[in-house]
């Protein structure tokens, strides 16, 4: 999990990354589950617990093993979304003269709620029931 970490940090490219970040995520998840698995091939333990009491003990494990191995598998899991996450792909340019596609978004020029009306246009005038909006002088009745 240390060398996985120090190879997200220092790849160049997204495959490395991805590369260290799964052996980080391994590393994690052995670290949260290894002691049970260990179980299989008659392996005594990590060693006697700190605690003698059965709360320190549950908390000795949650704090030692498989807590840090959750949050490092997390955090593991943030870098392989970080490096597998496919780019947007680029803004194509507009054609020669034309428009824009339609799947851009286009300020609004002209009407109500427009930035800037055409010149010589007076803002339409209020309906009824409407309300100032902020920085709006309120209508003359």
């Amino acid at each position: 999990m240390v060398i996985g970490g120090l190879v997200v940090l220092a790849a160049a490219g997204r495959a490395a990354a991805t590369l260290g970040a799964w052996s980080a995520a391994l590393g994690g998840a052995w670290f949260a589950a290894g002691h049970t698995v260990a179980a299989l091939w008659d392996s005594p333990g990590v060693g006697a617990p700190l605690g003698t009491d059965e709360a320190q003990r549950v908390a000795e494990q949650l704090a030692g093993f498989t807590g840090l191995g959750v949050v490092i598998a997390f955090l593991a899991g943030l870098a392989m979304g970080r490096f597998t996450a496919s780019r947007a792909p680029e803004a194509a340019e507009p054609p020669e003269g034309g428009r824009p596609g339609s799947g851009t978004t286009q300020p609004l020029v002209y009407g109500r709620y427009a930035r800037e009306n055409p010149p010589g246009s007076a803002a339409p005038p209020p309906l009824p029931g409407d309300r100032p909006i902020a920085g709006e002088t309120p209508p003359e009745r």
